[in-house]
């Protein structure tokens, strides 16, 4: 998902510039709402929705609106609907990244917390890196390729979080079975 969230991030100048014809300082300025949305999602709501919620319920509706609001920035092209989704996504992602590592840090005993947050920081600056060279390979062939790997790499991320939780419940049922 860090992935999907770098190239967005990323391109949004580039599919301006190019789309829509918009100067760089109004790209600027976009890119500073949402990153103080997502600082909001992070800082603020994140916190208010574990008091309703729960970790897995947080991060799978976070993948789900992730996704959708990806499908809509590549199927409507109005600035508005543009700014609109993905200022939801910067919401969602601000959400994503909090629950996601704490819910990894769970299944990890105490010692090994600090190695997985080594790991995730890695792996950021792999996604950063490997998509500001890719998308500018991508946008060659069409300006609307960049979304086609967000939501590519949405789907992955999906898919390995409905298969760990699959698989995390059919291992606490068979923990529940053995104490009964």
């Amino acid at each position: 998902m860090q992935s999907s969230w770098a190239m967005f991030y990323q391109y949004i100048p580039v599919y301006f510039i190019h789309t829509w014809g918009n100067n760089i300082n109004l790209s600027s300025l976009y890119l500073t709402v949402l990153g103080l949305i997502m600082a909001f999602g992070l800082i603020g709501v994140y916190y208010w929705l574990l008091n309703y919620f729960s970790l897995k319920k947080i991060s799978g509706a976070c993948f789900v609106i992730a996704l959708v609001t990806s499908l809509m920035l590549l199927i409507v092209h109005k600035v508005d609907y543009f700014y609109i989704a993905g200022s939801v996504y910067a919401l969602v992602i601000g959400l994503y990244y909090p629950a996601l590592v704490t819910l990894m840090s769970h299944e990890l005993v105490q010692a090994k917390q600090g190695l997985l947050m080594g790991y995730n920081t890695m792996l950021m600056a792999f996604a950063w890196f490997t998509t500001s060279f890719l998308f500018g390979i991508l946008s060659k062939f069409n300006v609307l390729y960049p979304f086609l790997y967000q939501i590519t790499f949405i789907l992955m991320a999906l898919g390995v979080f409905l298969f760990s939780q699959r698989h995390q419940s059919t291992a606490d049922n068979r923990i529940d079975n053995k104490i009964i």
